[in-house]
């Protein structure tokens, strides 16, 4: 338990421009003090003079939530100093009424922390997983509005005038995208008002979809240069392409988020029973979308491991699956 590895116990409820603490008694549960501090680098600082005055930097730990957003600045700034840091996902207790309190948040964090038996470490904000999350997110974003767009493009040329549908008719997107991109402003040529402006936003919705591609593109390069540097062994494995491998490497790239094996395959045995609606309530502080990445990402690579370790033909079994 934690109130057995330490003394005082520091509940952070972070927004954007402010951190709010309290500093708890770890055998009491007590509040020995409380403040509030602007989220900036000397308020940081300020925050853990503060603290100093209550408490002993190796007799004690920050109970954070949010490390990965507005959390972030001040976890990273502790991490730097040598502090313990523990990630607080989110209450499993809330109000009865539902009211909201900065103070009693960074209270129900640090009272939390002690009641729990598991105790998560912030994933780590620097280096090659900064790199590559910062490429995985953008990336993801922009596979989004590209498909967005040839929604789009699709559905338009269906609506589209006969003349312009038949020349789009039977090809594929690729061949759709780059026959709209060559579609000319015929300007006074054309007397049909809703034909001309029809081939102009084909075109637009075209130079975006290349745009997009572009981008990605861009992004996959980046990010198989980074994880042949960072976890070659991850682009080895059959099956395993950059776009997993680099989420994989986003979600558990450093000690103590995944402890063995067995707890992994533990992870991957849950994951299809967990409704998208219930991310939520189980507190793993992810919204849905990224909720689904992650697990596709640790089911592939989990599946991979799997049936290369049992001598199966990964071609034939990807291809039967």
């Amino acid at each position: 338990m934690l109130a057995e590895l330490v003394h005082h116990v520091i509940g952070v409820d972070p927004d954007r421009d402010w951190i709010t603490l309290a500093v708890v008694d770890a055998h009491t549960t007590g509040i020995c003090a409380h403040g509030r501090f602007p989220a900036t680098a000397r308020g940081y600082a300020a925050a853990v003079e503060f603290v100093d005055d209550y408490s002993i930097e190796t007799e004690r730990a920050w109970a954070i939530e949010g490390t990965a957003s507005y959390g972030r600045g001040l976890t990273v700034a502790l991490s730097r100093r040598g502090e313990w840091v523990i990630e607080f996902d989110r209450p499993t207790r809330l109000t009865k009424d539902g009211a909201k309190s900065d103070h009693l948040d960074a209270v129900r964090a640090a009272r939390e922390a002690l009641g729990r038996d598991r105790l998560s470490a912030p994933r780590a904000h620097d280096g090659a997983r900064e790199a590559i999350r910062v490429h995985v997110v953008t990336r993801a974003a922009a596979v989004r509005a590209r498909t967005g767009a040839i929604n789009e493009l699709k559905a338009m040329i269906v609506a589209a005038d006969e003349s312009l549908r038949a020349q789009l008719r039977g090809l594929r997107t690729g061949d759709q995208v780059a026959r709209c991109l060559r579609l000319r402003d015929c300007g006074a040529e054309d007397d049909n008002v809703e034909r001309r402006c029809t081939r102009l936003a084909l075109r637009a919705l075209a130079r975006r979809i290349d745009h997009l591609n572009n981008e990605i593109t861009d992004h996959d390069r980046e990010l198989k240069t980074l994880l042949r540097q960072a976890a070659p062994q991850l682009l080895a494995e059959r099956g395993v392409g950059h776009v997993t491998a680099a989420q994989f490497y986003v979600d558990w790239s450093h000690p103590g988020r995944c402890r063995s094996e067995a707890e992994l395959s533990r992870r991957v045995e849950m994951l299809p029973t967990i409704e998208v609606e219930m991310v939520g309530q189980l507190g793993l502080g992810l919204g849905p979308a990224e909720f689904v990445a992650r697990s596709r990402a640790l089911r592939h690579v989990a599946h991979v491991l799997q049936l290369d370790r049992s001598g199966i033909d990964l071609e034939r079994a990807e291809h039967v699956h």
